[in-house]
């Protein structure tokens, strides 16, 4: 196992992100002004592709499922961004 960095666009709400099967997302943070997640990854294993959604604060959720979960919140101001995994 090793932890991977994965920075994430912040220009679209919905995107996929490809990531090795099983990967633990660690945390969700801000690095050199890009936000970014690291992951515990097994380097070996195939290659999946995961959803995730992100939105500001103050933003509407009419499309929030209960399926969506809660991966961690940045700061960039004068943006707070909300990130979530989804299933689709």
């Amino acid at each position: 196992m090793i932890i991977y960095k994965y920075v994430l666009p912040i220009d679209k709400v919905f995107f996929d992100a490809t990531l090795p099967c099983d990967a633990k997302i660690l945390a969700f943070q801000v690095q050199n002004g890009k936000p970014v997640i690291w992951a515990l990854v097994d380097p070996e294993a195939l290659e999946e592709v995961r959803h995730f959604a992100i939105r500001g604060t103050g933003t509407a959720m009419n499309d929030w499922r209960s399926t969506d979960m809660y991966i961690g919140t940045i700061q960039m101001p004068p943006f707070i961004w909300h990130l979530f995994e989804t299933k689709e």
